[in-house]
């Protein structure tokens, strides 16, 4: 969980100095943990501006300064102001301005005696009347002080909800935790209110209901359903690392990662509670039967629409937030997936996994907080929606529930507030419940429409336009608009980059660094902008062919940073907007290892939210502009660092001293810098933004500089993702780069290639510094272990004679990935064996290895086509003919679907039959599927790689064989050997179906295939 500096210094006490040292820093974030070590440090109050000219200095010996540029000129002609989108729909204005909380959880409103309640989670309720302006709300139940009677330890309340006949019961249920820690750590009670005015929660009444683990991921959300069943909403009770640690999100046995539904007014069996017959699991032998829906990470707030299905919103892990529309039964995936994505495959599901109603990544939710049906009147565009937002990102989303050809979110609004929960208004309007921790400063904001919105007519659409540049064509910048440089930028596809710092006026960044240095603070001003331009020389080393591709800008708005890409026009005289969704150019560029000279790159225009991938709030969103890309080398004659550059010219002020020193970061492109330096310093560069702490990367693996190896969670660890069929695969396998997976992400294309954004070619000097790398990394006894024999096996290979022979054997040997990894390595020096070595990989049926030759292709080997990144729309608008579909699904070119499946009894039995697919899911769910692999693998299919002793390595999925045999099915046929021959056996979380598949087709080929899987069987 992440909390603001505004909150943060709410903690740490009124001090003045430790409120000047944050003066002026809404927005920027801590990781919970270090609270306590940042509450220890001391804050000094700022050195004043006539220690400017000791800055350098001061920097060195990692003393608090701030400073005040005399000469510096303030920056006047900023147009990056407002938003080019469309005014936002809607808005949140505070209502109840008397009435805040402390670290609010839940509320709704009471209609019998017409008031609302807050539940804090600190253990106090509160209610107050609903008039139009009332007073401090009125305390009901304290739970602290009333179980300190008790000696119960409460550690949080966390829901509540009234029951259906509160008027006459006076019945409220209350989830709090006790232990968080214990195995019956989080209970359920039921309560009685009296009649009082203010109305009292009496704790002797309490009636306990029911119990489960306590820990992280409650869950906790109280729902009565239409039919006066309660349900209960729990979590996978643990820390998010690693992922459902307790492996409880598809075992039915226990009270978690669930919805629970119990009859609370008809008690039976010794319980409180009874059980109503039609609960799914009730006959299933092993099932908890108060178990109704399962496959829940952290489900926060539920309700129930008009639909009688609940509505929930599942908090992520790593990449997606996901609503579900749960019904009896439902398993929503975790911890088999999360979203999309595979996180334990090999875990076999009671049943079916069903898909999310509505699933977010993490550029744009962080923390999804379910919400509830609307059907107020101040946004009839919106009646009947489903209104939901996200706890970290402020964001609020409105879904149909009856989209086509599926649901499809809406964003509300971008509000500045972490939304705990929603809850109908007494007049039917959306209320949203605000929590800022550690003052009561929560209040209550109502939804409504957003009637002037943001002025967006006078945004630049044009970069001449910004106020960034005095002359375009020299890229010379506007006064008081600063160039910068980074010790070193990320691979970007052989473009070089310049930057530029602009700050409104005589503003600055404000820093403040945590107890490492990577965890900083860093506060722009309001409007300030940050800005980089790529250029990509079409002939490499040949000055005159550089063009200006992009201009990329990142805005402060004041509480949020937004991206926009600038695209340079042809004559290179200025740069157009780049519209939200993103664009795709093709660019004819010379390279040497290609064929006939020259090949193909497809030039990427990021959409916004793409954008945020990489600049997330876990990354501290201005990527470039942190302590680790200015600590080095800075512009000619200034300073010791860029770092000190910026502080000398006003641009950064007030600083502080970590507790452990920075990192050395270096260019990796600098012969003279240490190996192990030049490389970790590559993969920081290039894979740390989303490889870390809730970035977004699904591995459990770290790439920053200031970790050691060991902490890296890469050094000799078994891929979560699987192994691209290398054999003993290892994200880092000591000594050996052809076992390691992260060096075959980084060399391939094709699917799995990292980085995952901004690169979508093979960066050759990085590669050829991470292989001889990985020759030095020890394993964890700190020895080296000695090179394995795929290096002597490619020199075999290559002495066989060239041409058609060599093919062959090359061909044969490729159904091991490391071949073909070390055999690329070699095609980079040796051009006779690098043909072979394409001709060998053209069309193999190991994708993994296959996909590695695809920058060696001839241009008419590369059909222009619809590409990996199609809208879905280009093919689904279009009236397939199922008889091109056949002849296209069967044929031994194109998708070489019958390689694997069959239909009416033609084709290959490796993968599903798909005789019938075509009555399983519409035409759009179907595509899906086929575009997205990984997106739901039945457990008999999921992938297994078998290396036996002598070497021989399969990649298939089991099949029965008798108790002392092994038997594999593969694409080229069923494979059996002894037990006592097999040396390891390991699942893949990837799909045996490749990504991109229809990447090589056009859109008509693709409707056609989608036409022949929708046909009857014949």
């Amino acid at each position: 969980m992440l909390f603001s500096t505004d909150q943060f210094a709410d903690r740490i006490g009124p001090l003045a100095a430790r409120e000047d040292a944050f003066r002026g820093a809404p927005g920027r974030t801590f990781l919970e943990p270090d609270f306590p070590l940042l509450c220890e440090m001391h804050f000094r109050p700022p050195i004043r501006p006539w220690l400017r000219g000791l800055a350098s200095a001061v920097l060195a010996a990692a003393l608090p300064i701030a400073t005040l540029a005399a000469s510096r000129t303030p920056w006047t002609a900023s147009k990056v102001q407002g938003s080019p989108e469309p005014p936002a729909p809607a808005k949140v204005t505070r209502v109840f301005p008397r009435v805040s909380f402390q670290d609010p959880v839940d509320f709704m409103w009471e209609p019998a005696a017409n008031r609302y309640w807050v539940l804090q989670l600190n253990g106090q309720l509160f209610s107050f009347p609903n008039v139009p302006d009332p007073a401090r709300p009125e305390l009901a139940l304290d739970f602290v002080k009333a179980w300190a009677a008790q000696k119960k330890p409460l550690n949080q309340t966390l829901g509540f909800t009234f029951h259906p006949g509160f008027a006459t019961n006076r019945f409220l249920f209350v989830v709090y935790t006790e232990d968080s820690r214990g195995p019956d750590g989080t209970h359920l009670s039921r309560f009685r209110v009296t009649t009082d005015d203010p109305p009292q929660v009496d704790p002797a009444s309490e009636l306990p209901i029911l119990n489960w683990r306590g820990g992280g991921h409650n869950g906790s959300s109280l729902k009565f359903g239409p039919d006066g069943m309660l349900t209960i909403s729990t979590g996978d009770s643990e820390s998010p690392e690693p992922p459902d640690p307790l492996r409880t999100g598809q075992d039915l046995s226990d009270f978690l990662s669930a919805i629970l539904r119990v009859d609370v007014d008809h008690p039976a069996d010794g319980k409180n509670y009874s059980i109503s017959q039609d609960n799914p699991f009730r006959n299933r032998p092993g099932a908890k039967p108060e178990v109704w829906a399962y496959g829940f990470r952290n489900p926060w707030r539920t309700s129930f629409g008009p639909d009688g299905a609940l509505w929930l919103g599942d908090v992520g892990w790593e990449l997606w937030e996901t609503v579900h529309r749960v019904t009896a039964g439902y398993n929503g995936g975790w911890s088999v997936v999360e979203g999309p994505q595979p996180i334990y495959p090999e875990i076999r599901p009671p049943t079916s996994i069903s898909e999310p109603v509505a699933r977010h990544p993490h550029s744009e939710a962080a923390s999804i907080t379910g919400g509830f049906f609307y059907f107020g009147k101040k946004l009839p565009r919106w009646r009947g929606h489903y209104i939901y937002g996200d706890w970290e990102t402020g964001k609020i989303w409105a879904l149909d529930p009856a989209g086509q050809p599926k649901p499809q979110p809406v964003e509300l609004c971008d509000t500045p507030l972490r939304i705990i929960a929603f809850a109908p208004a007494a007049d039917g309007e959306m209320l949203v419940l605000e929590y800022r921790d550690g003052k009561p400063i929560s209040g209550i904001y109502r939804l409504e429409a957003n009637e002037a919105g943001h002025v967006s007519a006078n945004f630049p659409r044009k970069l001449s336009e910004t106020g960034l540049f005095a002359d375009l064509n020299s890229l010379q910048p506007a006064p008081g608009v600063s160039e910068y440089q980074t010790v070193a930028t990320m691979w970007a596809d052989h473009a070089t980059s310049q930057r530029w710092l602009a700050l409104p006026g005589d503003s600055a960044i404000t820093t403040e660094r945590g107890h490492i240095w990577s965890e900083v603070s860093w506060t722009f001003p309001s409007n300030a902008v940050v800005a980089k331009t790529l250029s990509l020389e079409l002939t490499p080393g040949n000055p005159t062919t550089r063009r200006r591709m992009e201009t990329q800008l990142l805005h402060f708005d004041g509480e949020n940073w937004q991206a926009y890409s600038y695209r340079w026009n042809e004559a290179q005289t200025d740069a157009d907007l780049v519209g939200a969704a993103g664009e795709n150019v093709t660019l004819r560029v010379k390279d040497a290892a290609a064929p006939d000279g020259e090949r193909e790159q497809t030039w990427r225009y990021a959409s916004r939210s793409e954008c945020f991938r990489c600049h997330n709030y876990w990354s501290g969103m201005t990527i470039g502009v942190g302590w680790d890309s200015l600590a080095g080398k800075p512009l000619a004659g200034h300073g010791p660092s860029e770092f000190a550059r910026l502080v000398d010219l006003g641009l950064i002020r007030e600083t502080r001293k970590p507790e452990k020193p920075p990192a050395t970061l270096v260019d990796p492109a600098d012969p003279t810098a240490p190996l192990a330096t030049r490389a970790r310093s590559w993969l920081h560069l290039n894979c740390t933004h989303c490889h870390r702490n809730g970035a977004g990367g699904a591995v459990s693996a770290y790439f920053s500089a200031e970790i050691p190896l060991a902490d890296l969670r890469i050094q000799d660890v078994v891929p979560l993702r699987g192994g691209f069929g290398l054999p003993n695969a290892r994200l880092i396998a000591p000594g050996d780069p052809w076992r390691s997976v992260v060096y075959h992400r980084a060399s391939t294309t094709g699917g799995g290639h990292m980085p995952a954004l901004g690169s979508r070619s093979r960066d050759e000097a990085g590669l050829a510094l991470l292989r001889d790398w990985i020759r030095t990394v020890p394993d964890r006894t700190g020895v080296v272990p000695p090179a394995g024999d795929i290096s002597m096996r490619v020199t075999e290979l290559a002495s066989t004679s060239a041409g058609a022979p060599r093919i062959a054997a090359l061909r044969a040997a490729f159904t091991n990935t490391a071949v073909a990894l070390a055999a690329l390595d070699l095609g980079r020096t040796d051009s006779s064996f690098r043909a072979d070595a394409t001709a060998a990989g053209l069309n193999h049926p190991n994708s993994a290895a296959r996909d590695l030759f695809l920058p060696w292709l001839r241009p008419d080997q590369i059909r222009p086509v619809l590409g990996e990144d199609f809208p879905p729309a280009t093919v689904l608008a279009l009236s397939g003919e199922p008889e091109r579909g056949r002849i296209l699904f069967h044929a031994e070119t194109g998708p070489n679907c019958s390689r694997c499946h069959t239909v009416g009894g033609q084709g290959r039995n490796y993968g599903p039959d798909l005789t019938t697919i075509g009555t399983k899911y519409d035409a759009a769910t179907l595509l899906r599927h086929i575009t997205e692999p990984n997106l739901a693998i039945a457990p008999e299919y999921a992938l297994q790689t078998v290396e036996l002793k002598d070497g021989t390595v399969w990649t298939g999925f089991p099949i029965p064989a008798g108790p002392a045999e092994l038997a594999v099915r593969c694409e080229d046929g069923v494979h059996q050997s002894p037990r006592s021959e097999v040396l390891r056996v390991e699942k893949s979380a990837q799909s045996a179906m490749p990504s991109g598949l229809l990447a090589p087709l056009t859109a008509a080929e693709a409707a056609d295939l989608l036409a022949y899987l929708k046909s009857p069987p014949k």
